[in-house]
């Protein structure tokens, strides 16, 4: 199993990634920036695994957007972040798990954990779950 490491620059970033077979990620905070990350699931039996650390110190600011896109089901997507803040650093954290209609059996997890050791250090975290529904026709006689 190989792990690819995502590091996050001052630089805003945006990664697309489409997995057609598992994947494993490792998210790097460490000089504060800015990520805009988009995971789509493409493939039944296919597994996405995100694992981030981000350590904040003096001022930096972090800015990370994360969205887990299932188009089919039997998919399983795994997003877990974690952020030790010191001093005035900041954090905004933004996850989206997105279900298409028909994406039936997708198993999705998504979890931000967040330590604030300064007194001044803030964090904002917004995890969101959007399951569209298969629409329905109607029948009229």
């Amino acid at each position: 199993m190989s792990i690819k490491t995502i590091k996050i620059t001052t630089e805003r970033a945006v990664e697309k990634i489409k997995v057609k077979n598992s994947g494993t990620y490792l998210l790097v905070g460490l000089d504060g920036g800015s990520i805009d990350l988009e995971v789509t699931l493409e493939n039944e039996n296919t597994s996405f695994e995100l694992y981030g650390i981000i350590i904040g110190r003096n001022t930096d600011s972090y800015k990370v957007n994360v969205i887990s896109h299932h188009k089919v089901g039997n998919a399983l997507s795994r997003v877990h972040i974690k952020a030790v803040l010191f001093d005035k650093s900041s954090f905004d954290f933004n996850g989206l798990i997105k279900i298409d209609p028909g994406a039936v059996l997708s198993d999705a997890y998504l979890k931000n954990d967040n330590l604030l050791i300064g007194e001044d250090a803030v964090v904002n975290s917004s995890p969101q779950l959007e399951i569209k529904p298969m629409m329905s026709k109607l029948h009229t006689e």
